[in-house]
């Protein structure tokens, strides 16, 4: 993990195999624990992206999609899904940073 200055933190995990979103879940937990003091405000965004969206059948993917919105929500964080492969959503948690930075601010 990579905690130097930032505008985000940008948790991401594979959508094929579950194992990634719980090592996600581990890693979110670790930023609460070990990184509050020097990595996290409250002005600071979490996203959590979900990577390869063009998995959109169920049976394809372990990590449902439901599953990844519900760990997003419970810990107030926005939800991102993208496709490297296709070029599906790859820069908008680059655009939701600094929104959600502004509208914290206010």
């Amino acid at each position: 993990m990579y905690a130097g200055k930032n505008a985000g933190v940008l948790v991401c995990f594979n959508a094929k195999p579950r194992d990634s979103l719980l090592e996600a879940k581990r890693s979110l937990a670790d930023i609460k624990v070990h990184g509050a003091s020097r990595l996290v405000s409250p002005f600071l965004p979490l996203i959590l992206v979900g990577c390869m969206a063009e998995m959109s059948c169920e049976d394809c993917r372990e990590a449902s999609l439901h599953g990844a919105e519900t760990v997003a929500s419970e810990r107030g964080m926005i939800y991102v899904e993208t496709s490297s492969k296709t070029g599906f959503n790859t820069e908008s948690h680059f655009f939701i940073c600094p929104l959600e930075v502004a509208r914290k601010n206010d």
